[in-house]
């Protein structure tokens, strides 16, 4: 009979619960849960609770009896009869920041940390559950951050510049699994997602710090610089030395020319000399043949003689303008022989010369 008096009056109640309007709750910043619980009686007729819900809504009832379970949207059979306490719970993500931690590090200096947590309710019937939920998640995270902080080095958490901080990930991965351990919270909420918004270190470190790496960068662009100084002043050693390398060779060329040409000069004034001195024989001896045949006197035997071998001399080309300059390319190729027919050439023309003043006289 209790069932067909449900399916009789279930269809009645479901029309009549969709014309309600799902309630519209605004959740303050450390509430998950509505604290004004709605009154819900479930019939004997129908056995059914009819709830409206909006995306961003759990809605956990309690029972005549006192246990806590979960209403989904829409129709909720069977159920008991009898008045049920409604309680309306966030199903949002949620943030929130944890203010700044300041602790000691392990060697020593004081640091801050602040985080930003992205959570959301796992398990609505757990926030009926737990006194001040939101404020006891905040208070733990709190504690894990400040055992973080202890348990790491002041370079680990913050860097020095040349030693990488420790990543926001592993911090946040640290946070999570201390979260996991506690064993309520861990089943109410779910942490989505933790950043670290700022990290703050001891102001007498960091001044003691950055000092030390201004000092650092002003060595290195000093010995930079000074590197550079040494290289330009190597670089200029080396320069100067080649230049006076190249100049010693250029000097030493310029002289060797210098020196060349003075001897060709020499050997030029020489030939030039030697041309003249031959030329003037080569006068003398033409000057006595025409003095010769000028001569009325009558020629004997042996003047006639003489002549013939001094023209021959001369016609044989002894001295000429080109014995002079082979002679001159190549002493060997002339030597005695040029020599020796200058001389006879000479001998001829004092011979003639006798001859004719003896006629003469």
């Amino acid at each position: 009979m209790s069932k067909v008096l449900n399916e009789l009056f279930i269809p009645i109640q479901e029309f009549t619960g969709r014309r309600r309007l799902a309630p519209q709750i605004t959740f303050s910043a450390n509430e998950i849960y509505y604290p004004i619980k709605t009154i819900k009686k479930v019939s004997f007729l129908t056995n059914a609770l009819y709830v409206n819900l909006t995306p961003k809504l759990y809605a956990v009832a309690v029972s005549p009896e006192g246990s806590p379970f979960v209403l989904r949207g829409g129709i909720n059979y069977p159920l008991a009869s009898g008045k049920y306490s409604i309680y309306y719970v966030s199903k949002e993500q949620r943030q929130a920041v944890i203010p700044k931690v300041s602790e000691t590090t392990a060697d020593g200096a004081q640091v801050s940390l602040e985080l930003i947590i992205n959570y959301r309710v796992a398990d609505p019937v757990k926030a009926l559950e737990v006194e001040q939920p939101v404020e006891s998640l905040i208070a733990f995270i709190k504690a894990d951050l400040q055992e973080y902080i202890r348990s790491n080095t002041y370079d680990e958490i913050l860097g020095d510049g040349a030693t990488r901080r420790i990543d926001d990930d592993l911090i946040s991965r640290y946070i999570k699994e201390k979260h996991n351990t506690r064993h309520q919270l861990s089943k109410l909420f779910f942490i989505a997602d933790i950043a670290v918004d700022e990290r703050t270190g001891d102001p007498k470190l960091i001044g003691i710090r950055e000092n030390y790496q201004v000092q650092q960068r002003q060595q290195t662009t000093d010995n930079e610089l000074l590197k550079q100084k040494q290289d330009l002043e190597k670089k200029v050693t080396l320069q100067e030395a080649e230049i006076r390398r190249i100049k010693a060779e250029s000097d030493a060329t310029q002289q060797d020319i210098r020196q060349k040409m003075e001897l060709q000069m020499m050997e030029l004034e020489k030939a030039r000399a030697e041309m003249q001195y031959r030329q003037d024989r080569m006068q003398r001896a033409m000057s006595a043949v025409a003095q010769a045949f000028s001569s009325n006197y009558p020629k004997d035997p042996g003047e006639v003689e003489i002549i013939n071998q001094l023209l021959n001399e001369l016609g044989s080309g002894g001295i000429s303008h080109r014995n002079i300059v082979n002679r001159q390319e190549d002493p060997a190729s002339d030597g005695s022989g040029a020599e020796g027919k200058s001389q006879r050439i000479d001998n001829l023309t004092d011979t003639l010369l006798r001859w004719l003043n003896h006629k003469s006289s």
